[in-house]
């Protein structure tokens, strides 16, 4: 059974890595033409990217509380980069013994009722609508 499941991966990898032309493709360009589109594309990637990383919305900062709370996820996602340090700290520390782990479950939940009444605001300012 592993033996058969190694060849299959083998052979995956294999068919989606070598899937290009076997003959050579000669391509023109004009450089000055690429070059100005790279640079017009690029500008205007990075002023979506920071368009997008400056809302913050309060659904996922709750849904980030519920799901991966217990190891601060959403205060990072709020620019409260020193309480999610702390509740990764507790993460770690739960390797050691699970008092840490129980401390990181109520102080998310406590955290997830705060962002949906609107108490815990992100470190900015306020939510985006």
């Amino acid at each position: 059974m592993k033996i058969k499941l190694s060849i299959i991966l083998v052979a995956l990898f294999f068919i989606t890595t070598n899937s290009f032309a076997s003959f050579p493709v000669k391509r023109t360009t004009n450089k000055a033409t690429t070059e100005n589109n790279i640079t017009e594309n690029t500008s205007k990637e990075i002023s979506v990217i920071t368009d997008i990383e400056l809302e913050n919305n309060q659904y996922i900062a709750a849904g980030l509380a519920l799901l991966l709370g217990t190891i601060g996820l959403h205060n990072f996602y709020l620019g409260h980069q020193k309480y999610a340090l702390i509740q990764l700290a507790f993460a770690v520390l739960t390797l050691l013994t699970p008092i840490p782990f129980y401390l990181s479950i109520i102080w998310a939940l406590v955290d997830f009722v705060r962002i949906l009444i609107g108490d815990l605001q992100p470190k900015g300012g306020s939510y985006t609508s």
